[in-house]
């Protein structure tokens, strides 16, 4: 392929081992290792929350929230149980 510049001698495009044009390649086709994958996987793990690890604790906090309001819920002004 050569570029078609008329400022330029028409000389041919440099490519990459993947035979893309070194400028004008287009967007990557991903990794293709597993460790290429799982390090893509770990960089954009922006935070977390959605986890399973995340969602278990949170999980385990509404419980003990629920917990507690049912023992609130079961105790007059005075401090008896009604």
């Amino acid at each position: 392929m050569r570029r078609e510049d008329p400022a330029r001698e028409a000389v041919p495009v440099s490519r990459d081992e993947n035979g893309r044009c070194r400028l004008h390649g287009g967007l990557s086709t991903g990794p293709k290792t597993a460790e290429g994958i799982e390090r893509i996987r770990r960089a954009v793990t922006k935070h977390g929350n959605y986890s399973g690890r995340a969602k278990a604790e949170r999980a385990e906090y509404r419980e003990l929230v629920r917990a507690c309001r049912e023992i609130l819920a079961g105790l007059s002004c005075n401090g008896s149980v009604t």
